[in-house]
């Protein structure tokens, strides 16, 4: 709450949706934020359409009393109490606080499936333990990863394949229903592919783990090692 209560129209890029973190203000004492150094923020533009929308001449800070000066802790309790109140937001136990709403924050980043790393960053967790606590609320996320495994390769970056005799050869183009594997640079090998899935272009793999054309193996699968 102290950065809030610190933030200064000086702070703001309101044209490139950023804000930097340089101060806090806590009971009228100015120090750093946590962590002893500043940071970037980055706004969507709900949050620059607002801070646009409370514009004024009042002083140097953003949040502030009629006569400029920086709000005070009971204040800032008073406004979130009021805006709860007419959000008709509750809690069944307990009070919300400001600090909620950054666990708000966090919490629905993860429910759009935002990556736990990103999430980290944007809000300043020092570790990934500590980001991990959103995990549970994406899990359509984890499925929707898996999933890209069944997706078709673009383009596939293989060495030629290799003829029964075990030289460099044309690619062999796959026949009938016959499957095959695919080979990455780093030499993994992926799940087979039917044949109407590989590519024609040279480079894809369509011979058998033990060089054998995949003509070969006309009707039957060709499982890698």
């Amino acid at each position: 709450m102290g950065k809030l209560i610190g933030l200064q129209w000086g702070d703001v890029d309101l044209q490139r949706g950023k804000l930097k973190v340089r101060r806090t203000v806590w009971q009228g004492v100015t120090g750093l934020p946590k962590g002893g150094r500043e940071r970037t923020v980055d706004l969507p533009g709900s949050a620059v359409d607002a801070i646009e929308g409370h514009r004024h001449l009042r002083g140097p800070y953003v949040y502030c009393q009629e006569d400029g000066q920086p709000l005070t802790a009971g204040m800032t309790e008073h406004r979130l109490e009021r805006a709860l109140s007419r959000a008709g937001i509750t809690r069944e136990h307990g009070c919300i606080t400001w600090h909620d709403l950054r666990h708000t924050y966090g919490s629905h980043l993860a429910m759009r499936g935002v990556p736990l790393k990103v999430i980290q960053e944007l809000m300043c967790h020092a570790t990934i333990e500590m980001t991990t606590r959103y995990a549970h609320l994406a899990p359509e996320a984890r499925e929707s990863a898996v999933q890209q495994f069944d997706r078709p390769v673009t383009q596939l970056h293989a060495a030629p394949a290799r003829n029964a005799g075990g030289a460099q050869g044309k690619t062999q183009q796959p026949l009938g229903d016959c499957q095959a594997f695919q080979v990455l640079p780093d030499g993994i090998r992926t799940r087979r592919l039917p044949h109407t899935a590989l590519p024609r272009e040279a480079g894809a793999v369509t011979a058998t783990p033990h060089g054998a054309p995949i003509s070969a193996l006309r009707g039957q699968r060709a499982f890698p090692k």
